[in-house]
């Protein structure tokens, strides 16, 4: 099963693309260093735009070809079809990869592959969800191996702001347990509604309306990072399509040197400036 996009993928892709191959350059010089890229949502290598004829490259492949390939690859992938057919590619394209596949949920495989990072490892981890799959116990997991780059696509427009419906007697509690996961904490019930002074007719409780922009979501959400990373980019980049924002891309790094904290942070503010 290929993914689709449109063209804030290539956007995504070539930003992720970007830092993979400085974070490379940097390395060159710390030879006791083994890299290593994770992969958490893969797909199936291949990627359709919306009125493209032809497919293009996910970021799985796109990692695989930088001139300065990574020392071991994971890729985490739920549909099996998927993963296999990813594989395929790999086995053709790139056979001399050290690569590991694991088939299953990235909540279960992200905590496992980075739990095993030793301490002459590094790892850049690329967290693409579909929606709003990934857990906050996952995303503490990844900040608590202090050796981890961490990208996350986050689905302000596409999740966060449909299940946080403005009127909140419409949002089920399916949805707020799922937001409640995703932002790992319950208090943005109280950040992002606001009583509108208004009596209900039918149970006399204060009427409430959603208050929070979609800005306001994404600094949250960053807000969250910071308090997991010891260190997070202060920029975030939004992804749209017809001006509709549907996704903000995010950094954080989980490595306590200061001085890998700067370099970090100062490549993903530059990539991640609007």
């Amino acid at each position: 099963m290929e993914g689709s996009g449109g063209p804030w993928t290539l956007i995504k892709l070539q930003k992720v693309k970007d830092y993979l191959s400085r974070y490379q350059d940097v390395m060159l010089n710390q030879d006791w260093v083994e890299t290593i890229y994770v992969d958490a949502f893969c797909g199936g290598g291949q990627v359709k735009l919306r009125g493209a004829r032809e497919f293009t490259e996910g970021s799985a492949l796109q990692a695989l070809s930088l001139t300065r390939p990574f020392g071991q690859y994971h890729f985490i992938e739920k549909s099996r079809t998927a993963l296999a057919k990813l594989q395929a590619q790999i086995d053709t394209r790139f056979p001399d990869r050290r690569v590991h596949y694991h088939p299953g949920d990235v909540n279960e495989h992200l905590p496992e592959v980075v739990s095993r990072l030793t301490a002459q490892q590094r790892a850049v981890i690329f967290a693409d969800p579909y929606g709003m799959q990934l857990k906050w116990a996952t995303i503490e997991a990844v900040a608590q191996i202090p050796r981890c780059d961490f990208w996350l696509l986050v689905p302000t427009g596409m999740g966060l702001q449909r299940l946080a419906t403005r009127d909140p007697r419409r949002r089920s509690q399916a949805w707020e347990k799922r937001i409640d996961e995703f932002m790992g904490e319950c208090d943005w019930r109280t950040r992002w509604y606001k009583q509108t002074g208004q009596t209900n007719l039918f149970d006399d409780t204060i009427e409430e309306v959603r208050s929070a922009t979609l800005q306001r979501m994404s600094e949250d959400f960053r807000d969250r990072l910071r308090d997991a990373f010891p260190c997070v980019a202060e920029n975030y980049l939004h992804l749209k399509s017809n001006n509709r924002i549907l996704f903000t891309l995010m950094f954080a790094c989980s490595n306590t040197s200061p001085s890998a904290q700067k370099i970090a942070k100062r490549i993903a503010n530059h990539l991640l400036k609007e």
